[in-house]
């Protein structure tokens, strides 16, 4: 945990949402995670607690003082063991579906009992069918609570890779936010890779829709799921930006705000994730060999590339990456000089 901790320091990260549940680490190893984090001065710790509220998940992340009830609450399984749950049978697996380990209900009745205690959901949800039931316990929560009241938790779906258009109408309208991979698609998501493996290339051509999602007024997080992908914030940035489907490609700047401010967004916090007075001291500082102040797509954002407007450059991502040099959490130093040289960039 330490070591996880010091690398996600030198990288430039100043906090991480760790994913714990009584079947991927134990209520012990979160919680000492959590003590751990608020001892040291390195990167601040969100914990999720994947436990449904029906067996007694709530009272457990409360006991942790974990941020949300989900993360790794899994709907289904994983498409690299053809166990993520599919409308249509695997393309290597003919007689393979995969799995369901929660119902409409389950998701629906977990989203209730979140919701009015005070708690973000969330859930592990990959294959399409199981992307589908997510949206339909959504709705059926939204009946039951009211779709302001489940607004208002932000409740969080992790990796969503095979969303149709009416899962993304349906969740994005319920308030939750969206936390994807781009390393997946860069690694999985080229010709002859696993997805095409899997699912065939016209299913592997509507996976990780990071644009569609943007454009439909999504908030969208971008991240590792390490230890699955390295931490390494700038290449998920450079990975978004290159999608293996043209249409599903972010600029470098919605990609950026999406691995910054977006993760901050998650767990409530409107100000962290920017620089400007009165936001949190957490700041990266970075040896950057050339920036730009890129084009913008207007499907996503709007911004001025006339260097009089003072939007800040952002570092071309085409050679190397940017060097973390110094990391500061609340103001404190937990990673590198305290003073920073001007050749940082």
């Amino acid at each position: 945990q330490l070591a996880t901790l010091s690398l996600a320091a030198s990288r430039g990260v100043v906090a991480l949402h760790e994913m714990g549940g009584p079947t991927i680490g134990g209520a012990e190893d979160l919680r000492t995670l959590l003590e751990l984090a608020g001892d040291k001065a390195g990167p601040k710790v969100e914990g999720y607690w994947g436990q449904l509220a029906s067996e007694g998940g709530i009272e457990q992340a409360r006991e942790l003082g974990a941020s949300g009830v989900g993360g790794d609450l899994f709907v289904d399984g994983s498409l690299g063991s053809h166990s993520a749950a599919l409308d249509r049978p695997y393309c290597d697996a003919a007689d393979i579906r995969g799995v369901l380990y929660l119902s409409e209900d389950d998701i629906a009745d977990h989203l209730v009992e979140a919701t009015r205690a005070g708690f973000q959901a969330g859930f592990h949800v990959i294959g399409d069918a199981a992307c589908a039931a997510v949206a339909a316990g959504f709705r059926r929560a939204a009946d039951i609570v009211g779709e302001q009241m489940l607004r208002a938790r932000r409740h969080r779906l992790e990796h969503a890779e095979m969303l149709s258009d009416a899962d993304i109408a349906t969740v994005i309208n319920l308030g939750a936010c969206v936390s994807m991979q781009p390393i997946f698609d860069a690694l999985w998501g080229v010709p002859d890779g696993m997805y095409a493996t899997r699912l065939g290339h016209e299913r592997a051509g509507s996976m990780n829709r990071f644009a569609t999602i943007v454009a439909a007024g999504g908030h969208l997080v971008l991240n590792s799921d390490s230890p699955v992908t390295p931490i390494d914030p700038w290449s998920i940035v450079r990975a978004a930006t290159n999608h293996t489907v043209p249409d599903e490609r972010m600029t470098a700047r919605a990609a950026f705000a999406a691995a910054t401010r977006g993760g901050w967004r998650a767990i409530g916090d409107s100000r962290g994730g920017v620089i400007s007075v009165g936001a949190p001291a957490h700041l990266a500082a970075w040896r950057v060999a050339e920036r730009d102040v890129h084009v913008p797509d207007t499907r996503v954002a709007g911004w001025s590339t006339d260097p009089r407007s003072g939007t800040p450059g952002l570092p071309v991502l085409t050679g190397d990456l940017p060097e973390c040099l110094a990391t500061w959490v609340h103001g404190r130093v937990v990673f590198g000089d305290d003073v920073v040289g001007a050749d940082s960039g």
